[in-house]
């Protein structure tokens, strides 16, 4: 998941540099959505409190919104 988690954050920054920022917000949000399932999964296999559940949940949830506004204003 950390090296996931790392690939993120690649794939964000590259979007930020592309000019079709589109494309890459596309990859980018393939491979987020892949983390959320690792996430899930792990709360399921209780490697998660559900503190940490709930708190990775909400910071997840507010970077897939921004991700899709940001992907949304690119046409």
């Amino acid at each position: 998941m950390k090296q996931d988690g790392l690939e993120l954050v690649r794939s964000f920054y590259r979007a930020n540099c592309s000019r079709d920022k589109k494309v890459q917000l596309e990859v980018f949000l393939e491979q987020y959505e892949l983390l959320k399932i690792e996430i899930r999964l792990s709360g399921a296999l209780y490697f998660l409190s559900l503190k940490q559940m709930a708190d990775i949940t909400l910071l997840m949830d507010g970077i897939g919104r921004q991700a899709n506004v940001w992907k949304k204003s690119q046409g």
